[in-house]
């Protein structure tokens, strides 16, 4: 079923100040959406725009099994509605404005190396996000360190783990 309401190209001229505008479609702006399109009481003038004309959930961090990359009390989206209205792709070099009365930034994260480690940053140390491009050279090393506490690194640990045949040791400070 598509709902035009939402999907409606918006023209460049036009001065409609819309109730809510969100840049980015990641985690929090899907389950924002899911949950406006349902509201009786929010007019349907909102929309999301995002910089690629692709979706891409965590680009080079979903290793195989991999089932959800955020946490299942977070995922919104489903809970919501699972269920997809339309989808239209709009490709355009333009630059438009929009005004809004609420602006929401989803814009995800950029991988971040701390300060104290950027140094060493290189072949041997890097961001989370190039694990999976550089996974065959991990698991030929003689020794490896996954530093993070979160599920990503937890997720590494595991597959890198479960494809080892190596002594592990692990220090843990609370």
């Amino acid at each position: 079923m598509t709902d035009e309401r939402n999907w409606r190209r918006i023209d460049r001229m036009d001065n409609k100040v819309y109730d809510l505008v969100g840049v980015g479609v990641g985690a929090f702006n899907l389950s924002l959406s899911a949950l406006l399109d349902n509201l009786p009481e929010v007019e349907s003038v909102f929309f999301f725009l995002d910089q690629k004309p692709y979706f891409d959930w965590r680009l080079g961090m979903l290793i195989v099994g991999t089932r959800l990359q955020v946490p299942f009390m977070a995922d919104l989206v489903s809970l919501a509605n699972p269920t997809i209205v339309c989808v239209q792709d709009i490709h355009t070099e333009d630059a438009t404005t929009y005004k809004c009365k609420y602006l929401v930034i989803g814009t995800g994260s950029d991988p971040v190396i701390p300060e104290s480690y950027q140094s060493l940053s290189g072949e041997n140390v890097y961001h989370i996000s190039q694990f999976l491009e550089r996974q065959d050279r991990c698991r030929k090393a003689k020794s490896i360190a996954v530093v993070g506490s979160g599920q990503s690194s937890a997720e590494v640990f595991h597959e890198l783990f479960t494809n080892s045949a190596k002594a592990l040791f692990v220090r843990l400070t609370f």
